[in-house]
């Protein structure tokens, strides 16, 4: 069961975004819409730094826009934020518990994605992604 979501949320003809949150929930959520709207796309929400209710507000409104287009969404935040929002999919980090953990507490079908640096720590993860300066997006790998 694991492989299949993995398959369809996690399809390699999707490209890969990532939107750090910035000004006011509107526009953010208004240019959030514009991506999701001319594109079929895995949308990675960073929402580190922030207040904690403007991360719940945000996230929980990006998700909801995320499945009203079909979109996979990833958030990539902590593991509490996660667990309040049931994203797709999480960003592993260095700070994070261990994925077992993760799994137990996320549930067996969570997407675990991680940055292509720590894919020596996170070999269990879904996917990695990685980030081209040559050509300024992000992409992912399935594992």
């Amino acid at each position: 069961m694991r492989n299949r979501i993995k398959l369809v949320k996690l399809n390699p003809a999707k490209k890969y975004k990532v939107l750090n949150f910035q000004g006011t929930e509107a526009d953010f959520l208004n240019n959030a819409a514009a991506l999701l709207v001319n594109d079929d796309i895995i949308l990675q929400l960073n929402i580190k730094g922030i207040d904690s209710n403007i991360a719940i507000s945000v996230a929980s409104k990006l998700k909801l826009l995320c499945a009203e287009f079909r979109a996979t969404f990833i958030l990539n935040s902590g593991i509490d934020l996660a667990y309040l929002i049931k994203p797709d999919g999480v960003i592993l980090s260095r700070e994070n518990i261990e994925e077992r953990h993760i799994l137990e507490i996320l549930g067996e079908n969570i997407l675990l994605g991680c940055n292509v640096s720590d894919y020596p720590i996170f070999s269990n993860s879904d996917f990695v992604v990685s980030f081209s300066s040559d050509l300024n997006e992000y992409s992912f790998k399935l594992i």
